[in-house]
This record gives structure tokens, C-alpha cells and sequence, in this order.
């Protein structure tokens, strides 16, 4: 028997909810494929990370900055899908999404959350090349949950 999700009286696990409020739209993951060629066959893709979090000072609400990135085979269609990541994010306040429930989401500023541009890279013999342009082929977006324990 399995544990039901999320733990009664936990905080939510906010990658996981990421991940399963946007699986229906494309292919979501906390971590990216190893290599290239994984990468590439599971595109368009969004990529989710927890960036930092602590609870509200009376120790009810826990607020989580969040990252998604939009991760596609240009940078259209990757606006395209981080439109959608986006829009879903702001409807989900409210809603039970696997069992979890979010008090409240924000967009936020790219500039309020920390970017450390990734680097995929593919090898081909013994030579590395650039695969996937950060600015050319990735949208991100950041946003502010807040969540009660469930």
C-alpha cells in the first residue's frame, strides 16, 4: 500500500505538484534528461525547480518560490508553452490538483528569483558543442506559492 500524497499534515512537495498540474500540457520533470539526445526526444518539455521557501512568521503558510522553464524546439514555440505553464499556474489557487491544494500563486519577477543559465551540451567524438541555446530555445518564469500543510 502506498502512502497517499501529500503526508496528512505535511507541507506540500512543490515540484511534484508542479509536475503534476503540468503533466497534461507537455512532458514535466525536476530534472532535465542527461544528455542531447534524451533531451531532445522528449521536447517541448518543462522543467520545474523549487529555488527556496520558509514559512509565514505565524508558522501556518509555507511560501515557495518557484522556477519553470519552458524548454522547446524554438524560442516560439517555447513562449507558447510557458504561456500555458503560466496560465495553468494562476487558475490552479483553489483547485485540488492530486490531492494538493494552493492557497495562493504570483508571478514574479525574474529578477526577485536567481538564473544560473544551464549548459546542454552534446557529444559528437571527442568534441562537446552547444546543443540548446538558453536564449534562444528556453522561456522561464517564476512564481510565489503559498500553501498550508494539507
Amino acid at each position: 500500500m502506498t502512502s497517499p500524497y501529500p503526508a496528512t499534515g505535511e507541507f506540500p512537495d512543490f515540484e511534484q505538484f508542479l509536475i503534476d498540474l503540468y503533466s497534461p500540457i507537455a512532458t514535466t520533470v525536476a530534472e532535465l534528461p542527461a544528455t542531447g539526445t534524451e533531451l531532445d526526444g522528449a521536447l517541448p518539455i518543462l522543467w520545474v525547480r523549487r529555488l527556496d521557501g520558509s514559512l509565514d512568521e505565524n508558522a501556518i503558510t509555507y511560501v515557495a518560490q518557484v522556477r519553470i522553464a519552458a524548454l522547446a524546439a524554438d524560442r516560439a514555440a517555447a513562449a507558447q508553452l510557458a504561456a500555458q505553464a503560466r496560465e495553468a499556474l494562476l487558475d490552479a489557487p483553489g483547485t485540488d490538483v492530486n490531492g494538493v491544494l494552493i492557497d495562493w500563486a504570483r508571478e514574479s519577477p525574474p529578477a526577485r528569483i536567481p538564473y544560473r543559465a544551464t549548459t546542454l551540451q552534446r557529444d559528437q567524438g571527442t568534441t562537446q558543442f552547444p546543443d540548446l541555446d538558453p536564449l534562444a530555445a528556453v522561456v522561464e518564469l517564476g512564481f510565489t506559492l503559498h500553501a498550508r500543510r494539507q
